[in-house]
C-alpha cells in the first residue's frame, strides 16, 4: 500500500491484515475442536465479508466434518480464541466451516491434511492487557458521494501528535507538531456534530487509499473529552440519519478503540448486507442538495437541524423502522419498491396516532368498546340471519363488521400529512395509488408504457418519502425533486408540479 509518511493505518481505517495467521486455537463452545497443528488465515472477500482458511493435520476429525448439530437446529457458529503471528490476541465469533477438503495420508492417517473455507461474523484483535479506552472510531463503507467537509485535520510524522483535529484538539499547534525535516499534511475532511448540549461526535472522510476503488469510507469518532462516548444505540441513530441525508447507506465494517493515539482493540465486522460490492456502485441520492463544496453550508445547517429532531422522534414515530424499509425499497425492483415504501409511511402514520403528544387525532373512528356497545343488538340480528343462510363466510363478515371502527392505512397516512402540514399534489396522490396496483395485482398488463409510468411514479413516491421525513424533522429548506427532469430543488412545502 503506497501511503504517505504521515498516515498511521490504525488511526485511519479498520485495517485487516490478510497475512495474519492465527495459531493456538481454542474453541469456546462445543461445535468444533482443534489440535495444535491447526491455523486460520483471515481475510475479506470482494464483498467485504470476513473469511478464513483453516488448515491442519489430524486423523479424520469427525468434530470438524460433522459438528454436533441436531436436525433442524440453527447454529450461530463457534467462537474461537487464538494468537496471531503479529502478537495480538484474536477472537473469531460466528465462525462456520463452509466447504472443506480432506487429503488422507496413507502412511499415517493421524497426519491427514484438512483444509476448509470459513465464514466469520466478527474478528476482535486486541492487546493481551487492554487499559480503559477514551476514544472510539466507527468505520463505514458507502457508495461514492461528494459531501463537503469544512473542518481541517492535520497529520504529521510526530508520534506525539500524529493526527489532530484543528479547532477541537487543544494541543493543535504547528510549533508543537512540526519536526524539523519531517512531513505534515492537512485536509478538509471532518465535521463536528452535536448529539446533545454537551456531547459531540466527529464525522470524517476516510483516505481513499485504504478503500475499495468503487467505494467511499466514513468514520464516526467519539471521545471522552467530547462530552462522553455515546452508547451503540445513539451511534446507530446518528448513522441512520446521516445515511439518509448523505443519500447512501453507511455499512458498519469495524470499530476501533484507543487510549489517546495508542491502539487498544479493533473489531472487524462482516457486513450483513448481501451484494455489498454492487450497492457500493449505486449513485447516492440525497434528499437535499448538499453535495459539492459550494453547498457545504446547506449540509452543515441540515445536520444541525435534523439530528436533534431525529434523536427525539426516532422511536416515538418509528423513523428507524421507516428508514430501514426505505433502504430495502431502494434495492428492490421498480414497482416492488412501492408497497415497501408504503409500509414505511404507514408505520410512521400509525405511530403518529399513538404519540401521546398528538392530542387532536385518533387512530380509530371511535373507541372499540363504545362502537361494540353501540352495534351489539344489530350484530346479533345479523348473526342470526347469517346462520339462517348458512353462509360459508359468515364469520368473516362478522369480523369485518366488528373491526369497522378501525381506520385504513391510507386514511392514517392522510392524517400524518395533516398533522405535519405536508401538502401533496395530484401527482403525488397518483404515486400513492400506484402502490395499490403493485400490491394487489390489479395491473393486468405491463407493457413498455405502463412500465415507464411505474418507474416515474416510483421516483415521485421516493421524493414524497424524502419530504415526509424532512417535514417531520422540522426542516424548512429545499428538497430535490427526483421526479422532474434535471432534479430541480423545490421549497419543502411545494409539491411536485404536474406536467
Amino acid at each position: 500500500m503506497d501511503k504517505q509518511n504521515c498516515y498511521i493505518d490504525y488511526l485511519e481505517w479498520e485495517v485487516l491484515d490478510n497475512k495474519v495467521v492465527i495459531q493456538h486455537l481454542e474453541s469456546q463452545g462445543n461445535l468444533y475442536h482443534f489440535n495444535d497443528t491447526y491455523t486460520i488465515t483471515i481475510f475479506r472477500d470482494d464483498d467485504y465479508k470476513l473469511r478464513g482458511i483453516l488448515e491442519g493435520q489430524d486423523a479424520i476429525n469427525s468434530d470438524l466434518l460433522f459438528p454436533s448439530i441436531s436436525k433442524g437446529e440453527m447454529t450461530f457458529g463457534e467462537t474461537i480464541l487464538g494468537i496471531g503471528n503479529d502478537g495480538f490476541t484474536y477472537i473469531l465469533q460466528g465462525m462456520i466451516i463452509d466447504t472443506y477438503n480432506v487429503m488422507p495420508n496413507i502412511d499415517d492417517l493421524s497426519r491427514s491434511s484438512f483444509k476448509a473455507n470459513l465464514s466469520i461474523a466478527s474478528i476482535t484483535k486486541s492487546k493481551k492487557q487492554v487499559p480503559q479506552f477514551n476514544k472510539v472510531q466507527y468505520w463505514y463503507l458507502c457508495s461514492k458521494h461528494d459531501i463537503p467537509f469544512p473542518a481541517t485535520t492535520q497529520r504529521t510524522n510526530n508520534p506525539q501528535f500524529p493526527k489532530q483535529r484543528m479547532g477541537l484538539d487543544e494541543e493543535c499547534s504547528i510549533e508543537k507538531m512540526f519536526i524539523p525535516g519531517g512531513t505534515y499534511q492537512t485536509s478538509r475532511d471532518y465535521l463536528p456534530i452535536s448529539l446533545s448540549d454537551k456531547q459531540i461526535i466527529v464525522l470524517s472522510k476516510v483516505p481513499q487509499l485504504y478503500l475499495p476503488q468503487q467505494a467511499n469510507g466514513l468514520c464516526i469518532e467519539c471521545r471522552e473529552n467530547f462530552g462522553g462516548i455515546p452508547d451503540d444505540k445513539e451511534i446507530l441513530a446518528a448513522t441512520e440519519l446521516l445515511s439518509f441525508v448523505i443519500g447512501t447507506q453507511m455499512t458498519l465494517v469495524g470499530i476501533s478503540y484507543y487510549k489517546d493515539h495508542d491502539f487498544l482493540c479493533q473489531i472487524s465486522i462482516s457486513p450483513s448486507i448481501s451484494n455489498l460490492q454492487q450497492k457500493l456502485q449505486q449513485v447516492s441520492d440525497p434528499p437535499i442538495d448538499c453535495h459539492h463544496y459550494a453547498n457545504y453550508q446547506t449540509f452543515i445547517s441540515a445536520i444541525f437541524t435534523l439530528m436533534p429532531q431525529y434523536l427525539q422522534k426516532r422511536e416515538v414515530l418509528q423513523l428507524n423502522y421507516a428508514l430501514a424499509h426505505y433502504w430495502i425499497a431502494k434495492d428492490a425492483p421498480i414497482g416492488v419498491n412501492l408497497p415497501i415504501l408504503s409500509s414505511a409511511l404507514e408505520a410512521i402514520a400509525s405511530a403518529s396516532l399513538k404519540d401521546l403528544t398528538n392530542d387532536r387525532q385518533q387512530s380509530t373512528y371511535m373507541p372499540a368498546k363504545e362502537y361494540r356497545n353501540l352495534i351489539k343488538d344489530e350484530v346479533e340480528k345479523i348473526k342470526a340471519k347469517l346462520e339462517e343462510k348458512n353462509g360459508v363466510y359468515r364469520q368473516k363478515i362478522l369480523n369485518k363488521i366488528d373491526g369497522a371502527y378501525n381506520m385504513g392505512g391510507n386514511e392514517k397516512i392522510d392524517l400524518l400529512f395533516d398533522r405535519f402540514g405536508i401538502i401533496i399534489g395530484p401527482l403525488e396522490k397518483e404515486a400513492l395509488k400506484a402502490r395499490n396496483l403493485m400490491a394487489h395485482g390489479t395491473m393486468k398488463t405491463l407493457d413498455y408504457e405502463r412500465y415507464k409510468e411505474i418507474i416515474r411514479k416510483s421516483y415521485a413516491y421516493r421524493t414524497l418519502f424524502h419530504r415526509v421525513i424532512l417535514k417531520i424533522l422540522s426542516y424548512n429548506g429545499e428538497y430535490i425533486d427526483y421526479y422532474t427532469y434535471g432534479y430541480p430543488s423545490r421549497n419543502i412545502d411545494d409539491p411536485i408540479p404536474t406536467e
